[in-house]
């Protein structure tokens, strides 16, 4: 019993340590919070939570208790947290038109509010990181609204105009905004990490695009994270071959010349061993050698049949190739398709085997 109840206070002061090294949340009221900012010269950054919203509690018991987030925090802002239902919260809530849980307000001394999050993140590095941005004037979303009122800005602004439209979920206006600058963006510019984020804004197919892959190399070289034009590629091409070979067009000669387009698109881009890519890159050139035999095959590797769409994609192509191969490939497909059919149970593989029976 002893040994339980040392246990029980060694937790306990362990648990408290810990809170103490996290962010100090002031037990005061919200104007006395306003004098204590202005006679420190720091800013207000409250957390405005509700009981109900899960995202809060992880921030509220995990992220703000890391020895790491009072250090950045206890030492930069007069903190405060507050239940937008209850008590005071429910003032504040309507003074500063708070609707999303969490969000986290960054406000001056004289009351007024100079940015806000909406969310947080278990990352208490990109955490602090978004509230660096709001901290700093020239990045914070009031200053940037009314620099943008203005009709002053410049594309650099208007970037992190973006930024802070987003995280601060105003979602219209970003889209507005991210349009805005899309339109002001040199041919060099788009080829700039620090544009990105519109990558997602150009579609297949347009001049845009056709520009950024012929300049895919230079695109490359002014990226530090790789990861973001292989996502943006994948994004593209792994959606246009997927959704090509649902399609009736692929079927024909024309529709397969397009299909082989696309594959040497892929290929100069060398993404083509991508493994979020590889399966439907591999498939769309089996489809264009009529190649039925290979394609049966793919139904034997799990991780293939566990791709959303893959094993229709499969079935529909052998579907089609029921009347297109020669007796001695058509032998091969059913053979394998029967010993895949005793391993596995895929609806549909049955149907396609007896078409090449005949």
């Amino acid at each position: 019993m002893r040994s339980i109840v040392i246990c029980i206070v060694f937790m306990s002061v362990v648990f408290v340590g810990r809170a103490q090294e996290g962010v100090k949340f002031e037990d005061l009221t919200f104007e006395q919070a306003l004098e204590k900012a202005k006679e420190e010269k720091k800013l207000v950054f409250m957390d405005c939570y509700t009981q109900w919203c899960g995202a809060c509690k992880v921030m509220l018991n995990t992220v703000f208790r890391e020895k790491a987030a009072g250090e950045f925090f206890n030492s930069r802002f007069i903190c405060l947290k507050r239940d937008m239902e209850a008590g005071e919260g429910v003032g504040l809530a309507k003074r500063y038109g708070v609707k999303g849980f969490p969000t986290f307000l960054l406000i001056r001394p004289d009351g007024t509010e100079q940015h806000r999050i909406l969310g947080g993140s278990s990352d208490l590095g990109d955490f602090i990181a978004w509230v660096k941005t709001g901290a700093k004037k020239e990045t914070s979303l009031d200053y940037l609204t009314k620099l943008y009122a203005s009709g002053k800005m410049k594309k650099k602004q208007l970037r992190d105009y973006h930024w802070a439209l987003h995280y601060a979920g105003f979602r219209e206006k970003d889209k507005e905004i991210m349009t805005e600058l899309a339109g002001k963006l040199s041919d060099k510019d788009w080829l700039r990490e620090d544009f990105s984020f519109l990558l997602g804004e150009i579609k297949y197919g347009d001049d845009r695009f056709k520009y950024m892959i012929e300049n895919l190399s230079s695109l490359r070289k002014n990226y530090k994270e790789q990861k973001s034009i292989d996502s943006w590629l994948y994004s593209i091409y792994g959606v246009r071959l997927k959704d090509y070979l649902y399609w009736e067009e692929f079927r024909t000669d024309e529709g397969l010349g397009k299909l082989g387009k696309i594959c040497q698109e892929v290929e100069m881009a060398g993404i083509q061993d991508d493994e979020r890519l590889k399966s439907a890159y591999m498939l769309a050139v089996d489809c264009m050698k009529k190649d039925a035999e290979k394609i049966v095959l793919m139904l034997e590797d799990a991780a293939f049949r566990e791709k959303e769409g893959y094993v229709r994609l499969v079935l529909s192509s052998l579907d089609y190739m029921a009347d297109k191969v020669d007796g001695g490939q058509a032998r091969k497909v059913v053979e394998s398709g029967e010993r895949i059919m005793k391993q596995w149970d895929i609806p549909g593989l049955r149907e396609v085997v007896e078409k090449y029976k005949r």
